[in-house]
C-alpha cells in the first residue's frame, strides 16, 4: 500500500516524470530496504513491464479531474497509512 501511494505521490508531484521513474523511486524509498538482492533483482526485471504515464492514466479513467483526485487519494490514505504504521509500531509489529 505505502508503494502504490508513494507512486502516486510522485506522479502527481511530477507531471513529467514517467512511471518506471515513479516505480523506481517509490521502491528504493519503501521497498528495498526490506529486499535482498534476489528480490530487488525481480523488481528491476518487472519495472521494464510497467506502462507508460499516458497509458496508466487513460486505465486510471482519464478525466479533467484525475489529478485532483490522486493528489486527493494519496494525501488522505497516507493520513490511514500513517495511523496503521503508528499501531503496529505500537505493538511490536512493524517488522
Amino acid at each position: 500500500m505505502q508503494f502504490l501511494v508513494e507512486l502516486l505521490r510522485i506522479l502527481h508531484a511530477d507531471k513529467n516524470a514517467s512511471v518506471s521513474t515513479a516505480a523506481n523511486a517509490a521502491y528504493e524509498k519503501v521497498l528495498q530496504p526490506y529486499h535482498g538482492w534476489l528480490t530487488s533483482g525481480v523488481f528491476w526485471g518487472a519495472l521494464k513491464l510497467v506502462p507508460t504515464r499516458e497509458s496508466l492514466f487513460q486505465k486510471l479513467g482519464e478525466s479533467s479531474s484525475l489529478e485532483d483526485d490522486m493528489g486527493s487519494f494519496v494525501s488522505q490514505f497516507d493520513a490511514i497509512l500513517s495511523k496503521i504504521h503508528t499501531y503496529m509500531d505500537s505493538n511490536g509489529l512493524n517488522f
